[in-house]
């Protein structure tokens, strides 16, 4: 039997799972009142307390976007806390692709073992090496943004959200395709 999506929101409502996020300074208040709306506690941390609050969290959230090299260490700090503490946290590769050290620090962050990637079409093609078009934080397209979901899940072991006018799901064996986006939503990160 099927759950309905409501109970998991009563069950992540009822829980209000303490969630870490080290985000881009854009967005961090969006971020910190969509995790609100879901049920969930945020906390921003990106200092010296990293390791601490990552270890007592349900969860962390990677976010590349203001990259520069004092949070990457905590990002590296954050998931290696996880990995060792078994708390689950999501990448989003913001802008992988555009500049070689957004690459690289993507790819370093991925092979610690993300539960989640989430990031554009053309983010996640060029992670995935089937190809992909990103200027700054913009996506201009994948090759294929299925089979590069696919592939990076399989590649990661870690659920791959490719977002977009189409989005795509994968874990590596079953891609699941949510077509009710607009095509605005095509260069979003």
């Amino acid at each position: 039997m099927e759950t309905p999506f409501s109970q998991y929101m009563e069950r992540v409502r009822g829980s209000r799972p303490l969630v870490h996020h080290i985000t881009n300074y854009v967005t961090v208040n969006d971020c910190a009142n969509i995790c609100i709306c879901a049920g969930g506690s945020p906390v921003m941390t990106d200092g010296e307390d990293v390791a601490e609050m990552v270890s007592i969290s349900s969860s962390s959230v990677l976010n590349i976007g203001t990259l520069n090299s004092r949070t990457v260490v905590s990002m590296e700090v954050a998931a290696e806390t996880a990995g060792s503490k078994g708390v689950p946290f999501l990448l989003d590769p913001v802008g992988a692709g555009a500049t070689g050290y957004r690459t690289e620090v993507s790819e370093r962050l991925m092979s610690m073992g993300p539960a989640v990637i989430k990031g554009n079409a053309g983010e996640i093609g060029v992670l995935a090496g089937t190809g992909g078009d990103v200027k700054g934080v913009d996506s201009h397209g994948a090759t294929d943004a299925a089979a590069s979901t696919e592939a990076l899940a399989r590649r990661t072991g870690a659920i791959v959200v490719a977002s977009g006018e189409v989005d795509y799901i994968s874990d590596g064996k079953v891609t699941l395709r949510l077509s009710n986006g607009t095509g605005m939503l095509e260069n979003v990160s």
